[in-house]
């Protein structure tokens, strides 16, 4: 036995291995075989030089026609902080932009039995206002970047996932500090949520008409998917799936019958997902509306005339543009 073993194996012996030869191997190209030419720029006094003044006659052109645009661009701002207190001789309460042709001026406000306040601006536009116009509100000292402020939150919550998850969003979280009735929305982002409201309207041919708003792809899908409502079913409706909650304090009205009037319901309404993304800095301004072009009044934009302004006052403070 040991002599079998140890003897020398032929080549009769050794199994007959089975070769595929150079199946797989990629075609001699210098690209495919990595054998590309190596080219290492030297960088002198002269060729920096070169490319500078390419750069910055890119900047400069670019920051020529960027500067044009912003210039085309027309903007009319109407400070209305003391709207409420009405005063003929208040410089607050007249503007007038005659390189943009329009004047406004306060005109009066209403208040209602509820204690809300209306404010009424009568606006006299000259050239017509063309292309795409959007409408923003703006707050000055109002600071949206404090930590606690903006971690007053739940995100979970805005999901329509639970509602009875408040966690981080003291000091708003439950009523009397009882996990009983949570508030919908929690925090105190959505405490603090910017409730005026707006109305435009245009004298056309002596009768006032609304001027058509959409909101329209004024916000994103992705933060469209941040803010969901619970699901109800389809015999019941929205309140009923919001059962066991209450509203924040500061709030007048439910969330359930928050409405856009263009679908936007509850933690979906397009008011609220855009006063959630809070701002970086304590003078901003946040997109409102925009004007739906498919009215045949209104094809071109706003045309020369006569508006009113209507604004339905909160009483959140800050001063508001």
């Amino acid at each position: 036995m040991r002599r079998i073993f140890n003897r020398n194996l032929d080549s009769e012996d050794l199994p007959n291995i089975r070769r595929r030869g150079k199946k797989n191997r990629p075609k001699d190209k210098p690209y495919l075989q990595q054998k590309l030419v190596g080219y290492r720029p030297l960088l002198t006094l002269r060729v920096g030089l070169i490319i500078i003044a390419i750069v910055e006659v890119f900047l400069v052109a670019s920051g020529c026609l960027l500067f044009l645009a912003v210039n085309a661009a027309k903007e009319h701002t109407i400070d209305y902080t003391n709207c409420t207190q009405l005063n003929d001789t208040d410089n607050n309460n007249y503007f007038e932009f005659p390189n943009d042709g329009i004047v406004s001026r306060l005109e009066g406000i209403e208040t209602s039995g509820n204690g809300n306040i209306k404010c009424i601006y009568k606006i006299n536009l000259t050239t017509t206002y063309n292309g795409s116009v959007k409408f923003y509100y703006g707050m000055n000292n109002f600071y949206q970047n404090m930590r606690l402020y903006v971690r007053s939150r739940n995100d979970e919550q805005l999901q329509g996932k639970k509602l009875g998850m408040v966690e981080d969003c003291q000091p708003f979280k439950c009523l009397n500090d009882t996990k009983k009735h949570p508030f919908a929305p929690c925090g105190a982002v959505a405490n603090s949520f910017f409730n005026d409201t707006f109305l435009l309207k245009y004298n056309y041919n002596g009768t006032e008409i609304p001027v058509p708003w959409t909101t329209n792809g004024l916000i994103d899908d992705d933060v469209k998917t941040k803010y969901q409502n619970p699901q109800y079913s389809l015999k019941g409706n929205l309140c009923e799936a919001f059962n066991n909650t209450i509203r924040p304090p500061a709030w007048p009205q439910d969330i359930c019958t928050l409405d856009d009037k263009e679908g936007g319901l509850g933690f979906e309404n397009f008011d609220f997902m855009v006063w959630m993304q809070t701002a970086a800095l304590p003078k901003f301004r946040k997109i409102y509306r925009q004007l739906d072009t498919r009215n045949e009044t209104f094809r071109d934009g706003l045309p020369p005339g006569t508006y009113v302004l209507y604004i339905n006052f909160s009483r959140l403070s800050g001063e508001r543009i």
